[in-house]
């Protein structure tokens, strides 16, 4: 056994494995992974880069007494674990399927010193040595990955402490858009992954298991409490211009068009209205009712977000780049600024006490962490973590729904031929 694989940590690119607890860890935030999926990590980091055949793993996992399906049961503990390593059988960064034979982690795999859990700081593995002649072009492109993960702390808590995270998506592309439905167990989300459409997806925080509804090209702008949605259509037309905002049980049916050119909605507590950002021109405006203006600016604004009893919605506005003002708004169209001196905010959400307003945000434009304001405009830190983090929503009994932003930058090159 190499001295790796006999070190209590260990670490593969963004994550760290404690053997003696039993716990995964990414980028210092906790990753749920257990059973059999979690064994196959463990046996194959006993030995990376090499084969670890299906029969050894059978004898590791299951006693020669028990009577199971191995051959389902192995792969099903595999893809588990593809998925929560963001991995790909096709296209392996971690896990390396043999036909046949086994599996091989094809990572590079590192001893952690005996200290407890930090975030994982990892540097980008060396550029390939290209010749001028070997890279005929180049091309930077900028891709995001969301992570969507629920964290388990309550939100009346008034100091920041440690959030254990629950990832609950692992596709490679963009998620636009996250709420709980109202059983505040299961989470909907639009997303655009790969070479995919943009999808509205549901998955349960409590199962990995996710599935695509049916309505193609719209992203999820909010969830009413009787389980009614509101979607953005996604049809080519240039975001300056706004989308065009529909209502749709969750069941499905077909979707009613409420408004044209909106940004962003929210449905009322009640479930019965929505609050909308419109695009006028060259002004954007608050409306409660669609149709009634309560606000009107030149400035850019983002997501409205009514507050439990329904009598406020807040929003961020943007007046000009790396300035952010967090503000609430009655429903008579009083404003007034709750937070300024942010560099970038955006996701906002009130704490089911009706007394805080949550958003993420940065001073510097920076990575964006958890923040509150109180009504009175008293800013607090929520959490903070290695990467920029999105507000989506908070639940009725506390739970935050956030997005991990994660920006990459890719090259593409090909060599020049040759004169034969």
């Amino acid at each position: 056994m190499s001295s790796v694989a006999a070190s209590r940590r260990i670490r593969f690119g963004p994550f760290e494995l404690d053997r003696q607890t039993g716990e995964l860890w990414k980028h210092g935030t906790k990753v749920r992974l257990q059973g059999k999926p979690f064994q196959v990590l463990v046996a194959l980091l006993d030995r990376p880069g090499e084969t670890v055949s299906r029969e050894e793993l059978r004898q590791r996992l299951w006693s020669g007494d028990t009577f199971v399906d191995f051959e389902s049961g192995l792969n099903t503990a595999a893809n588990r674990l593809r998925i929560t390593l963001g991995d790909s059988a096709e296209n392996p960064r971690y896990v390396e399927t043999l036909a046949r034979s086994g599996y091989r982690f094809v990572a590079r795999v590192d001893e952690v010193g005996e200290l407890p859990p930090a975030p994982a700081v990892t540097s980008a593995p060396p550029a390939p040595h290209t010749t001028d002649r070997e890279l005929r072009w180049g091309m930077a492109i900028a891709g995001t990955i969301f992570v969507i993960a629920a964290t388990w702390w309550a939100a009346r808590r008034t100091v920041p402490e440690t959030a254990t995270f629950q990832q609950v998506t692992f596709g490679r592309g963009m998620v636009a858009g996250a709420r709980f439905a109202p059983d505040g167990q299961t989470v909907l989300y639009s997303a655009k992954w790969e070479s995919e459409p943009w999808r509205v997806y549901l998955v349960s925080s409590v199962s990995p298991e996710t599935r695509a509804l049916e309505f193609q090209n719209s992203t999820l702008s909010a969830v009413s409490r009787s389980g009614e949605l509101a979607l953005l259509s996604r049809d080519g037309r240039s975001a300056s211009l706004g989308s065009t905002l529909s209502r749709v049980p969750m069941n499905g049916g077909s979707p009613r068009n409420v408004a044209d050119h909106v940004v962003c909605a929210d449905w009322s507590p009640d479930g019965k209205d929505l609050g909308l950002v419109r695009f006028a021109g060259r002004r954007t405006q608050l409306e409660f009712p669609p149709g009634k203006i309560l606000y009107q600016t030149a400035s850019a604004l983002g997501c409205p977000r009514f507050s439990p009893d329904g009598t406020q919605i807040s929003f961020v506005e943007t007046p000009g780049r790396g300035n952010a003002y967090i503000k609430v708004s009655d429903l008579k169209g009083s404003v007034r600024t709750l937070s300024s001196g942010w560099s970038v905010a955006g996701g906002v959400a009130w704490a089911q006490s009706g007394r805080e307003v949550w958003f993420s945000a940065s001073r510097t434009g920076g990575p964006q962490a958890l923040w509150s304001t109180s009504l009175s405009g008293k800013v607090r830190l929520i959490f903070q973590a290695p990467g920029s983090l999105r507000l989506e929503d908070i639940s009725r009994d506390g739970r935050v729904l956030v997005t991990e932003m994660d920006r990459r930058v890719e090259m593409a090159g090909r060599r020049k031929s040759r004169a034969l």
